[in-house]
């Protein structure tokens, strides 16, 4: 139904400016000799358009129930991101930096997958520039995160802390954000 509605509205804008500007010439419009009738042709097909897509809007919101469930997966993740980072982060020194991305390796790939995985939901939730942001501390954390696997298999000490002590502020910075969305929806 998207589709189609998509297909209808620039249709009937394409058919409604073509009716507007093919009795044009060098002078400008002629608004009289306009073809009044392909002209609101293009406009009921384009009204018919936006009306489609919107009960395709609505039709999706309906699937709240997956988008309920994607929230708490988000939630649950970057939890257990910010105790694991969090974790790292204490017992580097007893890691070790050849051991820092080994551990990155084996405990937080996954949970950096599921977030991943259902972020989208985050914008049907609570709109694209929420979404925005909290992407951007999302994949910042990750980036450092990044950083820090590199730097330690390469043997940069200093580099990989400070890309861990990043990591796990840009972590929870999501976190909290996330969690500022959350605790201000209204109720239901």
């Amino acid at each position: 139904m998207k589709n189609i509605g998509t297909l209808l509205l620039f249709g009937g804008f394409i058919i409604a400016a073509f009716a507007s500007v093919q009795q044009a010439d060098e002078k400008g419009l002629d608004w009289a000799a306009i073809n009044w009738g392909l002209y609101a042709v293009g406009a009921v097909f384009g009204v018919i358009g936006i009306g489609m897509l919107r009960s395709a809007a609505i039709e999706a919101g309906a699937h709240s129930a997956m988008v309920d469930s994607d929230m708490q997966t988000i939630d649950d993740t970057l939890q257990t991101l910010v105790t694991k980072v969090d974790a790292l982060n204490t017992g580097r020194d007893d890691i070790g930096v050849y051991g820092v991305h080994t551990h990155i390796d084996d405990n937080l790939v996954e949970e950096l997958d599921a977030f991943v995985e259902v972020r989208e939901s985050i914008a049907h939730r609570y709109g694209l520039q929420k979404y925005a942001d909290l992407m951007s501390q999302f994949a910042l954390a990750e980036r450092n995160l990044n950083r820090a696997w590199s730097a330690s298999a390469d043997g940069y000490i200093d580099e990989t802390w400070k890309c861990l002590d990043n990591a796990q502020n840009l972590i929870r910075g999501a976190q909290s954000l996330f969690r500022s969305y959350r605790d201000s929806e209204p109720a239901a």
